[in-house]
């Protein structure tokens, strides 16, 4: 038995495992010692795997917890970098929003210089005019909201493609509320101001054409609803009341409640410029400007000059900066 016990303790002093081929022992009680000691191993083997698999299952649990809130953290950096135009950190932490939760790699990010006077602007015919080209997958977030206690002015130079489906929004905060510059399910121009019922939509005289430029206005002074084409009056219809959304204004697409889906109703084709303006700007037929300037009442201005980025930069210093989602820069 002495001996028994003193191999005992040098097998398990030193880790090694045993079988009854390893030892010629005759001893039916040595024998089953040693099976024994083996089937002991073998619980204790199966005891660790069952520990550590519990460890990393917990690991995993925290790690995904973990994820989530500096998910969260970054979207809140995100948001008070927009607020704050820093644009270089808004692209890093979205690149990075990204990566989290798509698993996308995390691009090299480029600092948005300020565009200058000579390279972007669009005064001269003899400059290329930049933008962003919709291929019916991509819009702008912003994150402006419109109450509908005052009139509105809704402006946007675009460039439409044939491809696009049915009622694509250019910009709009409309889910059965809002208002919306759109083009309708006949093929014309529009621009439409939910009443409560439904949309009260002025419309142009001739169907959208793919290809061609045009500046677009929609007017609402709290009566009327106004479409303008290119400067030119289209039509003009009345409105009792306006019902106003809960959304922010999107960009090449109108807001969805499920956040996941981003954007309904997506425009294909080439967005210039945008501004949203307090107050109705036109009454009656004007002269389009080259590009939109900010004034007092403008409260989202993206003259989308900057040719690079994921963010949309806005330039009437209220800090309506718009994130870019699947939207290339082109200039034309």
């Amino acid at each position: 038995m002495r001996h028994l016990l003193i191999l005992a303790c040098l097998l398990f002093g030193t880790g090694a495992t045993a079988d009854e081929a390893d030892f010629d022992f005759k001893s039916l009680g040595a024998k089953k010692a040693l099976r024994d000691y083996k089937a002991t191993l073998v619980r204790e083997d199966k005891a660790k795997q069952k520990a550590i698999e519990e460890i990393e299952a917990e690991a995993k649990k925290e790690r995904k917890k973990y994820r989530v809130e500096l998910i969260m953290n970054l979207e809140q950096a995100l948001k008070k970098a927009l607020q704050d135009a820093d644009l270089e950190e808004a692209n890093k932490i979205d690149a990075a929003i990204k990566f989290l939760t798509e698993g996308t790699a995390v691009p090299v990010v480029t600092k948005n210089e300020p565009p200058t006077s000579k390279g972007n602007t669009r005064k001269s015919k003899n400059i290329k005019r930049i933008g962003l080209r919709f291929n019916g997958n991509g819009y702008l977030q912003s994150n402006l909201r419109y109450r509908g206690a005052t009139p509105i002015t809704l402006e946007a130079t675009v460039i439409p493609s044939s491809n696009n489906s049915y009622e694509p929004i250019i910009v709009g905060n409309t889910e059965s509320s809002g208002v919306e510059l759109l083009i309708t399910k006949s093929g014309r121009w529009g621009f439409g101001v939910h009443d409560g019922d439904n949309y009260k939509t002025a419309k142009s005289k001739s169907l959208f054409q793919p290809g061609k430029r045009v500046a677009l206005a929609g007017v609402y002074d709290g009566e009327t609803v106004k479409l303008f084409v290119d400067g030119k009056l289209q039509s003009t219809t009345r409105i009792a009341s306006h019902n106003a959304s809960k959304y922010p204004f999107y960009i090449g697409g109108g807001p969805t409640p499920e956040r996941s889906r981003g954007a309904d109703s997506k425009f294909s084709g080439v967005i210039e410029e945008v501004r949203i303006s307090s107050g109705a700007l036109y009454s009656k037929s004007y002269k389009p400007a080259n590009e939109f300037n900010k004034s007092k009442g403008t409260v989202l201005l993206l003259n989308l000059n900057d040719g690079k980025g994921n963010m949309a930069r806005d330039e009437s210093n209220n800090g309506n900066h718009c994130r870019i989602v699947n939207a290339e820069w082109v200039s034309n």
